[in-house]
């Protein structure tokens, strides 16, 4: 049996990289997407890289196919792209850049859930989507709303995956890191703490809650 394969959407220094890491040791093939490919890195040779744009959903399909050419087609799909900045009232920031941060946060999580669904469905075993959220989809940021407006988009399509029943066995997640006492991890989000959580996630073939709240060292807990 050939090894499964992880895509993260958005290679990041601290969540992308521990996941990919996690998933790795598993013994899953890796496909990290960044804006830009590393000219140094310490990831093994056999990741591989893919300079993607998520500001533009179309490109979405192409590292999909990318993926399935060079790697098999994908059983973990990890969204851990994000945009937003902080803005000095929920609609100052210019209407472009509002529909850029839109794309990165929705409209190519959309895309990206199309296209894993596919693969999934071409696949022996049922796969896994899992978008890095937080707690803006219900609790907005008034200075960071055009990012809260998108976390709160892709909350709806990430549930409303789960509810429809359309993918039997497929499973989708919306992950948010808390602090124990359930109040949002904000800068202090610990990349390792992601990687558990979403290796277990994958391990299970079951779904669970789609929005999975969880805190460093002790996993899911419902807030």
């Amino acid at each position: 049996m050939p090894a499964p394969v992880a895509l993260i959407l958005g290679a990041g220094a601290n969540v992308g990289q521990a996941v990919a890491r996690a998933f790795a040791a598993k013994g899953y093939k890796i496909a990290l997407v960044a804006r830009s490919l590393p000219k140094e890195t310490s990831s093994p040779a056999d990741y591989l890289h893919i300079r993607g744009d998520l500001a533009d959903p179309s490109s979405v399909a192409g590292i999909f196919a990318q993926v399935k050419k060079e790697l098999g087609l994908p059983n973990v799909v990890v969204y851990n792209a994000a945009a937003g900045r902080p803005a000095a009232d929920p609609f100052a920031m210019p209407l472009n850049d509002f529909v850029s941060t839109l794309h990165i946060n929705t409209t190519s999580v959309y895309a990206a859930a199309k296209e894993a669904v596919a693969a999934f469905s071409e696949t022996s075993t049922p796969g896994v989507f899992i978008f890095t959220g937080n707690i803006t989809n219900t609790k907005p940021i008034p200075v960071m709303a055009p990012m809260s407006a998108g976390k709160s988009a892709t909350a709806a399509l990430i549930q409303s995956a789960v509810e429809s029943a359309k993918f039997p066995g497929a499973r989708f997640y919306y992950a948010d890191e808390r602090k124990a006492d359930g109040s949002p991890a904000y800068g202090a989000i610990d990349g390792e703490a992601h990687a558990e959580l979403y290796t277990s996630l994958a391990r299970s073939s079951t779904q669970g809650p789609w929005l999975q709240t969880f805190v460093k060292g002790v996993g899911y807990k419902a807030f």
